[in-house]
């Protein structure tokens, strides 16, 4: 990624045309002033989104797991795995409007930078 560049964002992040790779994109937004709050914030999300994530599973996985093997099961263990994923959800999109958040920092450097438009004029 090019940080003297404008990152256009209509159809995935790119610039001249190419597709970015997310994690070099995100660190070099991390060190550009503009926009290394709001990818600070979504890497810690992202972090957040992971863990909340794996738990969810873990725990929804031995529930599940010890109902195929077992007649007594832990449901509770499945409802907070549930409740875990379900929360990892809405995180991992808080995380994803962060990085969003970031580009658009980046893209505010450049004064002439439009997005182009998908309309014909």
């Amino acid at each position: 990624m090019n940080p003297h560049q404008p990152i256009q964002t209509s159809y995935g992040y790119q610039q001249d045309g190419r597709y970015l790779e997310r994690s070099s994109m995100l660190t070099v937004l991390e060190r550009q002033p503009r926009s290394a709050a709001a990818i600070s914030t979504a890497r810690t999300l992202q972090a957040v989104t992971l863990v909340l994530a794996t738990a969810g599973g873990l725990l929804a996985g031995w529930a599940i797991a010890e109902a195929a093997i077992n007649e007594r099961p832990m449901w509770g263990l499945a409802i907070a795995g549930g409740t875990s994923l379900g929360l990892a959800i809405p995180v991992g999109f808080w995380a994803e409007e962060r990085v969003d958040s970031g580009v658009d920092a980046h893209n505010s450097g450049f004064p002439s930078y439009a997005e182009p438009s998908d309309e014909a004029e």
